[in-house]
């Protein structure tokens, strides 16, 4: 999380460049956190999401 004030030490000094690395690193972190969350809970909902169904039911159904 150093990624903030390391940018605004570099738009202090006018170093528009570095500021602007380290505003897109910061926001990589941010992104990549939040993206794994969201794969954690649509994993989460496909797994309890689906019903149970075995083998055996689906060998019983007419054709």
């Amino acid at each position: 999380m150093s990624e903030i004030p390391n940018m605004i030490s570099a738009l202090v000094d006018d170093n528009k460049i570095d500021a602007e690395s380290h505003f897109k690193n910061s926001m990589a972190q941010k992104i990549g956190s939040a993206l794994d969350l969201k794969r954690v809970e649509v994993s989460n909902s496909l797994i309890k999401g689906q019903p149970n169904t075995s083998v055996e039911d689906s060998a019983d159904e007419e054709i």
